[in-house]
Parts: C-alpha cells; structure tokens; sequence
C-alpha cells in the first residue's frame, strides 16, 4: 500500500507498512512453514533396547547357570522380572543406573569371584556389555 501525500505528479509515494492483522498472519505462515519442514518433526525418541533385545544375550551367556532348571547364587537371568529384583540383599539391575546393580559388574569382570573360572566365565563380549548397559540406562523396559 502507498499513501500519496501530494498531487504533484513528480513526487514519489510514501510506503507504509502492512496492517499488524497482515504481520500476524505472516509470522504465523512462517512459524507453520518451519514447524512442518523441521527434521524428524513428529518423530517419537528412541526409547533404547528393550527386553526382547536383550534377553538373547543373556540366554547366550547366562540363562545356562541362572535359568530356569538352575539359579546359580539364587539369580535368575531368563526373566526380566527377576532382574528387577535382588540376590544377596543387592539389586541385579536398577533401571536408569547400569552400574549400580550387580549385572554389569559381573559380566564385565569388575566382580571377583571366589572360582577362578567364574571369572572368566561370566563376562560377556563388549558388544553384548554395551547393549545391557544401553537397555539399563533406558530403564530395563
């Protein structure tokens, strides 16, 4: 929009800015435009590993002494409820906190056990480490 503020031919009209209504529905064209065009917009985070992730790993490497036809220490490892729960009055998983419980210690050697080849039998490779320790930070879901 102009505004003529003469009527002499020669002089050049004064613009003037849109009404506030037309700066408003600009900004909200723009603000829509950036919301819709944003990357991985209505994409839910990842929630990390779940159970069924690693419940393989521990069948590979655990469940033969702390399954279900044997509970090595009392410890369970095929059910992710007593994961959750404790052996020898300590927790085996707190979820959020992969070092606080006693899993992660003992498959990672960081636990000394009385056998020697206790040791050595329970750790695990580091791939399979990581991905409980991804699974506990997640919240052992």
């Amino acid at each position: 929009m102009f505004a003529v503020h003469s009527a002499d031919p020669s002089h050049r009209p004064t613009p003037h800015p849109p009404p506030p209504r037309d700066r408003l529905a600009v900004v909200a064209v723009g603000l829509l435009l950036a919301i819709s065009t944003a990357p991985n917009s209505g994409a839910a985070p990842d929630p990390g590993p779940t159970w069924k992730a690693v419940a393989p790993i521990l069948a590979r490497g655990c469940v033969e002494c702390h399954g279900r036809e044997e509970q090595g220490a009392g410890l369970r490892l095929d059910r992710r409820a007593d994961l959750l729960g404790e052996v020898r009055g300590k927790p085996v998983v707190v979820p959020g906190d992969p070092e606080a419980g006693r899993l992660i210690p003992a498959v990672t050697g960081a636990i000394r056990f009385k056998k020697a080849k206790l040791n050595q039998e329970h750790r695990l490779p580091d791939e399979s480490v990581a991905q409980l320790r991804a699974w506990i930070a997640a919240g052992a879901r």
